[in-house]
């Protein structure tokens, strides 16, 4: 089984084919579509290039999940890299797990 993954046009974030015309935020909402009729489906779904972009097939599972490779590649796409979320200098006030607590008015012995 296929599903049909893009970008969003307007915002990047990644949607999926739901059918009939229709594009959806929700993975649990694309359609699986059975691999002879892929293809086809696939030039449909393209042809809504105001709404999306660089469409492409995914291999799935039956119950909609993608597979192997795949897997890894749409939970990047979907959920963001793969790095820490909050780069940067931490939050003085909050005390990373591996230290001991200290308020920002003592100093360590």
């Amino acid at each position: 089984m296929k599903i049909i993954t893009a970008n969003s046009l307007l915002t990047g974030a990644p949607i999926y084919w739901a059918g009939t015309g229709r594009w959806s935020a929700e993975l649990s909402e694309a359609l699986t579509i059975d691999p002879a009729d892929a293809e086809s489906a696939l030039q449909q779904a393209s042809a809504q290039s105001e709404i999306a972009v660089n469409a492409y097939l995914v291999a799935v599972e039956a119950r909609g999940a993608p597979v192997k490779r795949e897997a890894l590649r749409e939970a990047i796409r979907a959920h963001g890299p793969t790095i820490r979320p909050d780069p940067g200098r931490p939050d003085p006030g909050r005390v990373p797990a591996c230290l001991p607590d200290q308020s920002p008015d003592q100093s360590p012995e």
